[in-house]
C-alpha cells in the first residue's frame, strides 16, 4: 500500500530507529542535538520537543552513549541529560542511575564545566 506524500513544509530531524538498534538511537539522538545546538546548559529559547520522540526509548546505556557522544560539545550532553531527567511524557519512567550521573560529571570535569551543572535550571 503506498503512503500518501508528506505535507509540505512537513521537515523530519531523525529517522527513529527501532530501539533495539542503540548505536542508531544514538546517532539520531546526537543529530537532533546538533540541530538543536543549546549553547549552554539551560537555553531558555530553544524547544526540546523534537526530543520527545526518544523518550519511550530511553535508557541509561542510551543516555551514557549521547553524554559520550558530545565530548565535544558538552552543552549538548548537558542540555540532553537536563532534558533526559525532566522527560514530559517519561512512558517508560525513566531516571537516571549512578552511571549516567558518573558520566556527565565526567564530561564537565574534561571541560572545566562542572560549576555549570550546579545552577539550577
Amino acid at each position: 500500500m503506498a503512503m500518501p506524500p508528506a505535507a509540505a513544509g512537513t521537515r523530519t530531524l531523525a529517522r527513529l530507529p527501532r530501539s533495539s538498534d542503540p548505536p542508531s538511537m544514538v546517532t539520531a539522538i546526537t543529530s537532533c542535538l546538533q540541530t538543536l545546538n543549546p549553547r549552554n546548559p539551560n537555553p531558555k529559547h530553544i524547544n526540546s520537543t523534537h526530543l520527545n520522540q526518544f523518550s519511550p526509548h530511553l535508557d541509561s546505556n542510551i543516555v551514557i552513549e549521547v553524554i559520550k557522544e558530545q565530548q565535544p560539545n558538552p552543552h549538548q550532553a548537558l542540555f540532553f541529560f537536563n532534558w533526559a531527567s525532566n522527560l514530559n511524557p517519561n512512558p517508560n519512567n525513566y531516571s537516571h542511575n549512578h552511571r549516567c550521573y558518573v558520566a556527565i560529571i565526567d564530561l564537565l570535569l574534561s571541560h572545566s564545566l562542572f560549576p555549570i551543572a550546579q545552577k539550577p535550571p
